[in-house]
C-alpha cells in the first residue's frame, strides 16, 4: 500500500493524499521519523502474513505509508527496508532530511551503515509524531480499538518467519514448560534474571499464579517489566518499553485463530495438552517480529526457568527476599532471584509444603451439607442459633457487655458470611475463613465498622471456635494457625480498596487472596474438559452455580486424598484435576441430564445470542 497522490492519507483522516497531509512539503530543517510498525490487519489468501507498515513522518505528517506483508525481524534487514523508502521520499519531495530518526539502536547501525542513506545522520529515538500516525492509522484502517504502534502478534507461527525446525523446539520446549507448571510456585512478580550462554540477559515473568494468563514473559530491559506494573494500560506500558519484550501465552485450541489450528495439526507440533496450545506476543522489536537468536533463548529459558524453580521450590514458596544465584547444567543458563519487585502484594503466610485437612471435623462436623449449592434458610437459622448460644456463654463468663457484644458480632460477620452461600457451620471449611479473613471482612465490612472491633476479629473468632468444639463437637483445627498470624489480617484490612467494589488498578489486591487459597490446595482447576476455561469473572447464573458446586466438591475430594497420604500440592493436583474433568463431562442431574460442561457451553451461547 504506497502513498501515492490519490490513496487514502494514512494518517486516518479519510481523504486522499495529495489533498491532506500530501499538500504540506516536509520542513528542510526537520528530522524524519522512520519505523515498520506492526499492524492487526491481515493479507487476504495469505495467512502466514504479519503485516508491518513502513512509516516515514516529518513535522507529524506522513510521507510515506507502505505495507509489507512479510516483514524481517533482523535489525539490518529492517534497516534495508527502511532505507529503500526513506530513498523513495527524498526523490519524491526533493528534500533530503538533515536527521533520520528510527527507534532501536541496532536499526540505526545498520541504518548509518547504508550507502543509501550515506550524508543523512542517523540517529535511535523516540518517535512521538509517527506514532500517533500510527495509532491513527490502526485505529481508522486496521480497526484496532486499543492501538500499540510497538506491540506484535501473529495469525499462525510460519508469520513469524522462523523455520519450521526452530518453531518445532519451541513447542516442546513449551509444553514441558506446561507440565512443569512453575506458576504454581512462583508469583508474577518474582521476577527470574537469566544471563545466556551467549550473553545476552532477560528478565522472566512466570505467568499464571493469579489464574488469569499461563506462560512465561522475557523482559529484555528489568525496568520495563516495573513500568507495565505502574502503567494505567498497555499501550501506555509498551510505548515506554527501553527493551524487548517476548510473551509465550498458553490458549485452548478453540481459542486459536483457524489457520494455526490447522498449521498445528499438519506439522504435528507438540502440546500439553487441549488448554495448552502457544502463541507469541511481542512488544518493542523491530518490525514487530522475533530474531532467530530471541527465539532460541525463549527455548532454552522455557526449560531453564521451570528448572530452577523446581531446584528453589521451598525458598520461592517462603517468598524469601534472596539473592538466589544457580546455573542450569542443562542449559548453560545462569539463573538468579533478589526478591519480590515492584509493589506487589506479598503472602504474609508462607504456604506450606505439605498438606493438612480442610474440612471441619468431629460428632458435630458434616461437610458434605455445603450440597447442594442454593440458598438454605434453615441452615441460617442454624448459624444464628449457634452465635446465640455463644453469646450466652460470654454472658455465663461474666464479660462486660460490651466486649460479650464485640465477640459476638465478630462471631456474627462469620456466620452471616457462610449463611449468605448457603453453607452451615458444621460444613465450615479452610477455604471459608481464609475468604472471610483476607477478602470478604476487609472488603465489606472493615471499611464500616470501628477499628477496635476489625482487630478483635482473630480473637473473636479463636473463642467462637473454641466454643464450638466444647459445645457443638465441631472441631475447626486448620483455624488455629490463620488466626495466630493476625498481623496477615491487619495488612489486608490497612490495604484494602475503598468501597465494595475495586477495579483493575486493585486486582493485586483480590489476587493476593487467590495465590494463597491455590497454594493450600483448596482452589479448583480454572481450566475446564475439552479445552473449555471457567470464567474468571461474569459467570452466568448457571456457570456461577456449578463452579460453586464444583468448589464444594473439590474440598471434599482434597480431604480424601489428604487422608490418603497425598499431601504434596502438585501431587494433590494431579490426582484431582482428573477427578474434576469426570465431574464436568459426567450428566447433571440439576440440568436435564446435561453434563456440567454442555449446561456452560449452552449459557455462554445463549448469553452471546448465538
Amino acid at each position: 500500500m504506497t502513498t501515492g497522490r490519490n490513496a487514502r492519507c494514512p494518517c486516518g483522516s479519510g481523504k486522499k493524499y495529495k489533498r491532506c497531509c500530501g499538500r504540506y512539503p516536509p520542513p528542510p530543517d526537520g528530522p524524519w521519523e522512520v519505523d515498520l510498525v506492526a499492524t492487526p490487519a491481515s493479507i487476504d489468501n495469505d495467512p502466514t502474513a504479519r503485516p508491518a507498515l513502513i512509516l516515514v513522518v516529518a513535522d507529524g505528517r506522513p510521507l510515506a505509508a507502505d505495507l509489507e506483508g512479510h516483514p524481517p525481524a533482523e535489525p539490518d534487514a529492517v534497516a534495508r527496508l527502511l532505507a529503500a523508502s526513506i530513498v523513495q521520499c527524498v526523490a519524491r519531495t526533493g528534500m533530503q532530511p538533515p536527521i533520520v530518526r528510527v527507534r532501536h539502536a541496532r536499526v540505526a547501525a545498520a541504518l548509518a551503515a547504508d550507502p543509501a542513506v550515506e550524508g543523512i545522520r542517523v540517529e535511535a529515538g523516540p518517535l512521538p509524531g509517527l506514532d500517533a500516525v500510527a495509532a491513527d492509522f490502526l485505529r481508522e484502517v486496521a480497526g484496532a480499538e486499543h492501538p500499540m504502534p510497538t506491540a506484535s502478534g501473529a495469525a499462525t507461527w510460519r508469520g513469524w518467519g522462523l523455520a519450521n525446525a526452530v518453531i518445532a523446539e519451541v513447542f516442546r520446549a513449551a509444553a514441558d514448560y506446561h507440565r512443569a507448571a512453575p506458576w504454581r510456585v512462583v508469583l508474577n512478580e518474582q521476577l527470574v534474571d537469566a544471563v545466556t550462554p551467549q550473553g545476552r540477559r532477560w528478565s522472566a515473568c512466570v505467568l499464571g499464579n493469579g489464574g488469569a494468563e499461563f506462560g512465561l514473559a522475557l523482559y529484555q530491559e528489568r525496568d520495563d517489566f516495573l513500568r507495565q506494573l505502574d502503567a494505567p494500560s498497555p499501550d501506555i506500558a509498551f510505548a515506554g518499553f527501553h527493551g524487548a519484550m517476548i510473551s509465550l501465552l498458553f490458549s485452548a485450541q478453540h481459542e486459536l485463530p483457524r489457520h494455526m489450528r490447522k498449521e498445528v495439526l499438519a506439522k504435528g507440533w507438540p502440546v500439553a495438552g487441549p488448554d495448552a496450545y502457544p502463541t507469541m506476543f511481542v512488544a518493542n522489536t523491530p518490525g514487530g517480529g522475533i530474531t532467530a537468536a530471541q527465539a532460541a533463548d525463549l527455548t532454552i529459558l522455557l526449560r531453564a526457568v521451570p528448572a530452577f524453580v523446581a531446584t528453589h521450590r521451598a525458598a520461592l514458596l517462603a517468598r524469601s527476599p534472596g539473592p538466589i544465584s544457580w546455573q542450569d547444567a542443562a542449559t548453560g543458563v545462569l539463573l538468579s532471584y533478589e526478591g519480590i519487585v515492584g509493589a506487589a502484594a506479598v503472602r504474609r503466610v508462607p504456604p506450606p509444603e505439605r498438606l493438612a485437612p480442610a474440612l471441619a471435623q468431629g460428632p458435630g462436623a458434616e461437610p458434605a451439607a455445603a450440597l447442594p449449592i442454593g440458598s438454605k434458610d434453615r441452615e441460617h437459622d442454624e448459624n444464628l442459633r449457634l452465635v446465640a448460644a455463644f453469646r450466652a456463654a460470654l454472658e455465663d463468663a461474666r464479660l462486660s457487655a460490651a466486649t460479650v457484644e464485640r465477640h459476638r458480632m465478630n462471631a456474627l460477620a462469620f456466620s452471616e458470611y457462610l449463611s449468605v452461600q448457603g453453607i452451615p457451620m458444621r460444613a465450615a471449611s479452610e477455604l471459608d475463613l481464609r475468604e472471610f479473613l483476607y477478602d470478604w471482612y476487609p472488603r465489606v465490612l472493615g471499611c464500616i465498622r470501628a477499628s477496635t472491633d476489625n482487630r478483635a476479629i482473630p480473637v473473636s473468632l479463636r473463642k467462637f471456635f473454641a466454643f464450638l468444639e466444647r459445645e457443638a463437637a465441631l472441631s475447626l483445627p486448620w483455624a488455629a494457625p490463620i488466626l495466630a498470624h493476625r498481623d496477615a489480617f491487619a495488612d489486608r484490612l490497612a490495604s484494602r480498596p475503598p468501597g465494595l467494589m475495586w477495579g483493575e488498578p486493585d486486582a493485586r489486591w483480590h489476587e493476593e487472596v487467590s495465590n494463597d487459597l491455590d497454594a493450600h490446595g483448596l482452589l479448583p482447576d480454572l481450566g475446564m474438559a475439552e479445552g473449555e476455561r471457567w470464567a474468571a469473572g461474569n459467570m452466568g447464573p448457571d456457570e456461577e452455580m456449578l463452579y460453586r458446586e464444583l468448589q464444594r466438591r473439590w474440598l471434599l475430594w482434597r480431604d480424601e486424598a489428604v487422608a490418603a497420604g497425598v499431601t504434596d500440592p502438585a501431587d494433590l493436583r494431579a490426582e484431582l484435576v482428573p477427578r474434576q474433568r469426570r465431574w464436568e463431562t459426567t450428566p447433571h442431574p440439576n440440568y436435564d441430564g446435561q453434563t456440567p460442561l454442555a449446561a456452560v457451553r449452552a449459557e455462554r451461547a445463549a448469553r452471546r445470542g448465538d
